[in-house]
């Protein structure tokens, strides 16, 4: 099932959370539980997508988290280079753990596509790349 963030506040509707109501069948009302931010306001979080099944795509935009040598966390965005050009770059990666975010860093065009958090490594944390042109992906 579909994820949403809260483009304000960082919060995700995950639906397992919801009795498996998907974010589309709650009311057009809705608001965010914890910024009260109306529906329009989240975006989807691709995964391995449905919507974008194309191999070279994925593997260009999905983060790859590794340990850096000093121990903290590594971002990688995709297993192939992300574009970081004024027209097509990744935006910011957020750590997640226990479906929170847990750090944040902003990126510009012409950076680095490897990013260090300031978050010591381990297998409990995801992470979310926020393209300017394909959206938001989330690591395996």
């Amino acid at each position: 099932m579909k994820k949403f963030i809260c483009e304000k506040c960082n919060y995700i509707y995950d639906p397992k959370e919801h009795n498996n109501v998907t974010f589309e069948n709650q009311p057009e009302d809705y608001k965010c539980p914890i910024c009260g931010a109306e529906k329009k306001s989240f975006k989807e979080i691709k995964e391995e997508t449905i919507e974008d099944n194309n191999p070279e795509t994925q593997k260009k935009h999905i983060p790859v988290i590794s340990k850096s040598e000093n121990g903290k966390t590594l971002i990688k965005i995709g297993e192939i280079d992300h574009p970081m050009e004024e027209i097509h770059y990744i935006t910011k990666v957020q750590l997640i753990k226990n479906n929170k975010v847990i750090e944040t860093k902003t990126l510009h065009p012409n950076e680095k596509n490897i990013v260090e958090m300031e978050t010591i490594f381990n297998t409990e944390i995801e992470a979310l790349a926020y393209c300017n042109l394909h959206g938001i992906w989330k690591s395996k």
